[in-house]
């Protein structure tokens, strides 16, 4: 997959690359690509997958990461991985496991989406900007509430979208 994006001219770009093209129209490159890959993994796992690419091409990743306040071995593996520059790690909720739903009340939305960028911040030195919500679930009213953290973009694996503007379909 990695050698046919790259033969038909695509290019990885970062989570703020996207974000400043959403928010101000900045230049991305034509064909653009986002490499989303959910959940925590130690660092051999981008090593194996994703630093041929990196080291080739310059691509980076993003990392879906599930931000639970536990298994401080994996935070500091993944610390140092993040500290390289080219695996970006995002919000994945703390939880996760739990989605979204319409019966979430604010509460448990605001623990989920403030809490995912609190330890990101505490353990890896970075704000994240985009919330991939897990299991793909969420609720217009939680996309709202996603910016209150501060979260700039939101991922979702439903084709349908949200009848929100400036929905990107994801494949």
């Amino acid at each position: 997959l990695m050698n046919d994006l790259h033969e038909l001219g695509f290019q990885a770009i970062t989570m703020q690359q996207m974000a400043d093209f959403m928010e101000r129209n900045a230049m991305i490159p034509p064909r653009s690509v986002l490499l989303i890959v959910d959940d925590r993994h130690f660092p051999e796992y981008f090593d194996d997958h994703f630093r041929p690419f990196h080291e080739r091409w310059g691509w980076p990743v993003v990392n879906a990461y599930i931000a639970k306040d536990e298994r401080p071995d994996l935070w500091a593996a993944n610390a140092g991985l993040s500290a390289e520059g080219w695996v970006d790690y995002q919000s994945h909720g703390v939880i996760h496991n739990i989605n979204i739903t319409g019966a979430s009340d604010e509460a448990y939305m605001l623990s989920e989406l403030q809490g995912a960028i609190d330890n990101i911040r505490k353990y890896m030195n970075k704000t994240p900007i985009a919330y991939i919500w897990p299991g793909g679930s969420f609720t217009p009213r939680a996309a709202q509430i996603a910016r209150e953290p501060g979260h700039k973009l939101g991922f979702t694996a439903h084709p349908s979208g949200t009848g929100m503007p400036n929905w990107v379909p994801l494949a």
